[in-house]
């Protein structure tokens, strides 16, 4: 699945595009040159990326899993939540197996964060989320503080 970058500017009913481009560079350049233009009244022009299937390239629904867990400061933890979905291919970023996200959220209360590791690539997922979370254990074990 490849990428093209549109050009775009508004929202809701006044929401424009106005150029696509197959690098974001020269999509870039574009929007700065629209953005900088006299006759330009469509409040700020931004640069989006969009997916581009190839013809005839089906477009259906992929397995996707995310699993998540609070880690606190004194190393205790929650339960571990596991999703498990159908995602369309424009929902998650093409050709990347797994992502890691650590948040240290206002709901922790300076006291904890959340580790969450998701994906196509079910495999994958469960070794990396043991992997991090091994981590952000060690962490508090060296530094009282459960980090990433």
């Amino acid at each position: 699945m490849k990428k093209v970058h549109a050009v775009s500017s508004g929202t809701y009913s006044d929401y424009r595009v106005h150029a696509l481009f197959h690098s974001e560079s020269d999509a870039e350049k574009a929007r700065a040159q629209l953005a900088g233009s006299e006759d330009f009244y469509g409040g700020s022009a931004r640069v989006e990326s969009f997916h581009l299937f190839d013809e005839g390239e089906p477009v259906v629904p992929v397995p996707w899993r995310m699993v998540r867990v609070n880690i606190w400061d004194d190393g205790t933890t929650g339960d571990v939540d596991e999703a498990n979905e159908m995602k369309w291919p424009w929902e998650f970023e093409a050709g990347r197996r797994v992502d890691v996200r650590w948040v240290r959220a206002p709901v922790h209360q300076g006291k904890g964060g959340r580790l969450e590791v998701y994906g196509t690539d079910l495999q994958a997922i469960g070794q990396s989320f043991s992997d991090n979370r091994a981590q952000v254990l060690a962490s508090v074990a060296t530094t009282g503080r459960a980090q990433l």
